[in-house]
């Protein structure tokens, strides 16, 4: 088992823009979280006691505070979590694994920025991955 927490707080100490216009100072640094947070628990079942034959179930959970996207903090993804679970068969020099990631299919974005290019104000985000699943085979030499 295992957890980790991570705390950042990022924000800016001095930052006006536009010849002093804008004041960005205490604003929080896009793209960067101020609280991560991760989580996993594995359980191995030894299957034999003469060899390395065994079985581990486990599960993980990797979450993200909220990330502000823009500089004035008006553009922002709230705090998510993902929830993922495995199970892997050991035999001797063989492995197999299945997996699966995101299994509450959590809609989230890994980064986003807006534009007034158009002339009008739009959002633009590349979405995270949704719930995934596979297979592995090992081979140990």
């Amino acid at each position: 088992w295992g957890v980790t927490y991570g705390l950042t707080h990022a924000t800016f100490k001095d930052y006006k823009y536009s010849e002093g216009d804008i004041d960005y100072s205490g604003k929080r640094v896009p793209f960067i979280p101020m609280h991560t947070l991760s989580a996993r628990a594995d359980y191995r079942i030894s299957l034999s006691r003469t060899s390395s034959t065994a079985l581990t179930l486990g599960a993980d959970v990797t979450a993200q505070g909220r990330t502000y996207w823009d500089e004035a903090n008006t553009f922002s993804q709230p705090m998510y979590a993902l929830l993922g679970a495995h199970a892997d068969l050991s035999l001797g020099h063989f492995g197999f694994s299945l997996w699966c990631r995101n299994i509450t299919d959590t809609r989230y974005n890994t980064f986003a920025f807006s534009s007034n290019a158009s002339g009008a104000q739009k959002y633009f985000a590349q979405r995270g991955n949704p719930i995934q699943a596979g297979a592995d085979i090992k081979i140990h030499f």
